[in-house]
């Protein structure tokens, strides 16, 4: 095994949240992020630059 990891890319990043409504909130309205889709009741997807935000939580 090669000790020469190198990372070129990141697409998606997963964050869990405790609530997804209050995250889209502050994702899209302070940070001013695009959503992309959600998928009720527990997942949401932004996009940030080239990378996309998978919101998580736990109903």
């Amino acid at each position: 095994m090669s000790n020469n990891l190198i990372i070129s890319s990141i697409g998606q990043i997963a964050i869990a949240v405790s609530d997804i409504q209050t995250s889209l909130d502050f994702y899209q309205n302070t940070l001013g992020l695009k959503l992309l889709f959600e998928a009720p009741p527990n997942l949401a997807f932004l996009q940030c630059g080239e990378v996309r935000i998978m919101l998580n939580s736990r109903p």
